[in-house]
């Protein structure tokens, strides 16, 4: 999978499983003291990002296995026990439609968009973790308002680490709509026909899309059922599309390099509309082989005429 394009503060990511990212152990050893086992194969929310977008500062999201925060940790008799349950449910703010039972704050996602699953953010014990490691969920961004992400920086009582920035994130509707309808289009019809290769008639360098990258995404999506990511998200393929430095010079770049280079990844996609040679040469065979039973069919008729003639005679 390709690694999100949208790391910033107030990101909705995913940490997948630990065994679906073994390609990354050398990053994952350095991350072992840092990621519990029960943070794998959970929702990150982004809270701070160092200044070359290496390594972030996450917080876990958790649906407390779909079922509301009230009945995960309800009321007590005590006074006593039911302070402890006040102090543990205070540690979950919910993003909206979730409820709580408690007078807090209610997060809220740009756009008035939601998550698939009613969750929670947990505002203590953040972790850090390497960019490689994350990926989307959805087609297009999931970040909270910067509102909401504001109200989350006056909860939270963690120290920051040196060298991470906390900017509340800036929001910018109209480029991420564009580019989440072509999305939308996009992965709708792969979803629809899995088994076939998507057709290529236009991309959008000016959003960070490329051929490449679209055809990178589509073979990605023929393994996508067998992920953690599918079975915990319970949704058609959404990946990212990573956006390029410059994209539209990287565009033109990509497909001077692949008409220099021969028949390259960009340079098949670009002429993917023309019939291969192999096409050319299976459809030559089988109109020689309908020519050939069409004046079979049409001798065997006229030799019946014959013989019927005949044998009126």
């Amino acid at each position: 999978m390709s690694i999100p394009a949208d790391v910033k503060a107030g990101s909705i990511l995913f940490l997948p499983k630990k065994d679906d990212l073994r390609l990354y152990s050398d990053v994952l050893a350095s991350n072992t003291e840092s990621i519990e086992k029960g943070q794998y194969n959970h929702p990150v929310l982004i809270f701070a990002v160092n200044h070359d977008k290496t390594r972030v500062l996450a917080l876990i999201l958790t649906t407390f296995g779909n079922t509301p925060i009230s009945t995960k940790f309800p009321d007590r008799e005590t006074p006593r026990s039911n302070a402890n349950i006040l102090r543990i449910r205070r540690l979950y703010l919910p993003i909206y439609p979730a409820e709580h039972p408690d007078p807090l704050i209610s997060l809220h996602l740009a756009d008035d968009l939601t998550l698939n699953r009613n969750s929670y953010v947990k505002i203590e014990t953040p972790v850090i973790l390497e960019t490689r490691l994350l990926r989307s969920l959805y087609v297009g961004p999931r970040r909270l308002k910067t509102r909401s992400f504001k109200e989350l920086q006056s909860q939270v009582q963690f120290q920051i680490p040196d060298g991470f920035s906390i900017t509340a994130p800036v929001v910018s509707p109209v480029a991420d709509v564009a580019r989440t309808q072509y999305l939308n289009r996009l992965y709708s019809a792969i979803n629809e026909r899995p088994t076939q290769r998507p057709s290529y008639t236009d991309t959008l360098p000016q959003h960070g899309i490329t051929t490449s990258d679209i055809l990178r995404q589509y073979h990605e999506r023929l393994r996508y059922q067998s992920t953690t990511q599918s079975s915990v998200v319970r949704t058609p393929y959404t990946p990212p599309i990573t956006h390029d430095p410059a994209p539209a010079a990287v565009y033109r770049t990509r497909v001077s390099e692949a008409e220099e280079g021969g028949e390259g990844e960009t340079d098949t996609l670009l002429r993917s509309r023309a019939p291969h040679g192999i096409d050319l040469f299976i459809t030559f065979i089988g109109l020689i082989v309908f020519v050939g039973l069409l004046g079979f069919l049409v001798f065997g008729v006229v030799r019946l005429v014959g013989w019927i003639l005949s044998w009126f005679r």
